[in-house]
């Protein structure tokens, strides 16, 4: 429904004099006869009066405000539960028989006025096109996805038809809703004969040589007292197998395994469970896993000038972390067949208050310095710095004698080669002091520094901790000992040693990282993503100086377990540098993408995993118990399957009415085109009268 009114920015009074003057000027124009007759110049006075009076009533600025006025009608939506779960326990022919009287409601609430809309897991739907194989159930988020695009219209409900389980996100009993939400529970509350193995728990990376374990934790109900086997393959291969007897029901009973990390790569496990006459579903009895055999542990070298808690702080700290295997080697202490350069490889090379005073180690240094290996230095009370000096490539001491300083450590906020958490920062700060040469420190170029020293109140220029990275080879300088009181202070005001372990890891990670230098490289963003997500590769390409560079045809081949080849080609660009395969089965894929740069081929290799969502089979006894609290916390009701036509009078009964919304338009007339138009045809014709009987 619209509604006009003609409305003036001027006082509306001005219309008087302007018809006034209007008329008085076409009258004084055409006063004296003309060659043409009296009706004639009448006509003519009139077309003129009329022009004048519309050009006079522009000035007013008038503008029309039109007011429109929508009526909103209640929207009512049917919420359905399209998981898997739905329909391993309900026959498709009654779900669709249900669902067909489900559609049926409609009329009755069109005839009120109503709008019905179908949402599921997939977003806005036909009830037609429901396949009933969504492999989860996050009934919080279909329930918020609602609330989020209602938020400015007439919802007048929300009926939940689902079963009342949930296997993703949070409970929708913990979240408001500002709806009401009327409830249908479906599927069966009786708990279900069957077998179910319910997870794998196991690490996700093993280094290959070693054991590793693998734990089945296996629900039975109905079958008390009976014999199972669990049987694990990999590679195609029979490598364990258990016997358990089943105990009580709805109780986890747990089977554990040592399985060898033989062959290197990603290893595709499948553990299996016997399958019993009479269970409900045989789909829950298989669960795969997928570990990443790794060759070794990166192995840390330190080498000290004696003992030292020192050693023991940082070792610790490094332990943390199960990726790193950490060696230490103190000469006269340790004998020298303990250690072999020339065959053991260390991804890092720690010396503690080395070079020294009398030459120890002097030799192993040099030989140190020969390899391509990260090194970090710990000066202290023992160090040679002359040597020091000559050794490192980060810093240059000018000592001063055998003079020392008490500093604390103050972080270099522009430090930015790797993240340290900012909470830790603080705690840096109100460490204890360590022990530093007295003098002038001299940073080499391509150096950062990420400790500075504080001496006393005053923050000085001089570096305490400092790395270096020239042509990927990366070092490290820490100028004073004392570590081990910084992770023991840290342990006394928080009960935890968190901040000082993530300083020495986060070094340690950066120092024996190796720099990639490939001009080609492909990756996948997430190496383990579910079957219904996309794989996601990401393509960097660099030039000589390596800058980005786009416009690259890429070739891109993947292979599954059983040797199938897929291929695809794609060209990357500014704005797009990522490539997404959707529809891969589970399983292990190998990848290898090629393209030209410069007349040359470039290589790229990798793998990711596809892993089958089975969440749907872990829990298949309706809860029709969350159904009816969700009802009633939101001001609705459940109903039964059986109870459409009560919960159809319920609805309609509310009467929910329609919302008015109204718009208001303000249309200056002065950009009307029909104005335009009006006025080029009053001049028109009344200059061509006047030509027409000869004059001007």
């Amino acid at each position: 429904m619209e509604s006009f009114k003609l409305l003036f920015e001027s006082p509306q009074w001005l219309i008087i004099p302007w018809l006034i003057l209007a008329a008085g000027y076409a009258f004084l124009l055409y006063q004296k006869n003309g060659p043409w007759g009296k009706k004639l110049q009448k006509f003519l006075m009139v077309l003129r009066f009329v022009l004048v009076a519309c050009l006079l009533f522009l000035l007013l600025s008038p503008f029309v405000k039109q007011t429109t006025i929508n009526i909103e009608e209640p929207v009512m939506v049917f919420a359905i539960d399209n998981s898997s779960s739905l329909k391993q326990v309900t026959d498709s022919v009654e779900l669709q028989q249900f669902f067909r009287k489900v559609k049926e409601l409609e009329p009755p609430f069109r005839d009120n006025d109503y709008q019905i809309e179908y949402w599921s897991f997939d977003g806005v739907t036909n009830l037609d096109d429901l396949k009933y194989s969504y492999p989860s159930t996050d009934l919080n988020q279909l329930l918020k996805q609602i609330q989020l695009e209602f938020e400015d219209r007439n919802l007048a409900g929300v009926v939940l038809f689902s079963d009342g389980i949930y296997n993703q996100g949070t409970s929708p009993l913990y979240v408001p809703y500002s709806f009401e939400i009327n409830t249908v529970a479906m599927g069966d509350t009786v708990p279900k004969t069957d077998i179910n193995l319910r997870s794998l728990v196991y690490n996700k990376l093993a280094y290959q040589g070693n054991k590793f374990p693998l734990e089945a934790e296996i629900i039975n109900n109905g079958f008390v007292g009976k014999e199972i086997s669990v049987v694990v393959f990999m590679d195609n291969r029979k490598v364990a197998e258990q016997r358990l007897i089943l105990d009580k029901d709805r109780q986890i009973s747990k089977v554990r395994f040592s399985l060898d990390a033989e062959n290197k790569g990603m290893q595709h496990i499948i553990v299996r469970v016997s399958a019993k006459p009479g269970e409900f579903s045989h789909s829950n009895n298989t669960k795969h896993a997928y570990v990443d055999v790794v060759e070794g542990k990166e192995r840390i070298l330190i080498i000290a000038h004696s003992p030292h808690p020192d050693i023991k702080a940082i070792k610790s700290a490094i332990e943390k972390n199960k990726n790193y295997h950490v060696q230490t080697y103190i000469p006269g202490l340790h004998p020298k067949s303990s250690i072999d350069l020339d065959q053991d490889h260390f991804d890092l090379i720690i010396f503690h208050q080395l070079p020294a005073l009398g030459g120890t180690a002097n030799n192993l240094i040099k030989k140190v310095f020969s390899m391509d290996v990260s090194t970090w230095f710990i000066v202290g009370n023992q160090n040679n710095l002359d040597q020091f000096n000559r050794y490192n490539r980060v810093i240059t001491v000018d000592y001063k004698g055998k003079e020392k300083d008490q500093v604390t450590a103050v972080f270099n906020s522009d430090f930015d080669l790797f993240n340290y958490h900012p909470d830790f920062r603080d705690i840096l700060v109100n460490l204890p002091p360590v022990t530093v040469p007295f003098g002038k420190y001299r940073p080499t170029i391509n150096t950062t520094v990420l400790l500075y020293q504080k001496v006393g109140s005053i923050i000085t220029k001089n570096p305490l901790l400092i790395v270096h990275n020239l042509n990927g080879k990366r070092s490290a300088v820490m100028a004073g000992e004392g570590l081990w009181r910084w992770r023991l202070q840290n342990h006394a005001q928080h009960e935890n040693t968190d901040a000082f372990d993530e300083l020495i890891s986060k070094l340690v990670q950066y120092l024996s990282a190796k720099e990639d230098k490939r001009k080609f490289k492909v990756y996948p963003v997430k190496k383990e993503v579910f079957n219904n997500e996309s794989v996601v590769l990401q393509t960097d390409i660099y030039n000589d100086v390596y800058e980005k560079i786009y416009g690259k045809k890429v070739d891109l081949a993947i292979r599954d377990e059983k040797n199938i080849k897929q291929q695809y080609s794609y060209t990357t660009n500014e704005f797009n540098s990522q490539y997404k395969i959707s529809g891969l089965e589970q399983g292990v894929y190998n990848f290898n993408a090629s393209t030209l740069l410069k007349g040359k081929k470039e290589y790229s290799s990798g793998v990711f995993t596809v892993r089958q969502l089975q969440i749907e089979n872990l829990q298949l006894t309706a809860d029709h118990q969350l159904l009816r609290e969700l009802a009633r916390r939101s001001g609705g009701k459940m109903y039964h399957s059986e109870q459409l036509d009560l919960l159809q009078a319920a609805l309609l009964d509310q009467k929910i009415p329609g919302v008015m919304h109204t718009e208001e338009d303000f249309l200056p007339i002065i950009n009307l085109k029909w104005i335009l138009f009006l006025l080029v045809c009053l001049v028109s014709i009344e200059w061509f009268i006047r030509k027409y009987n000869g004059s001007y």
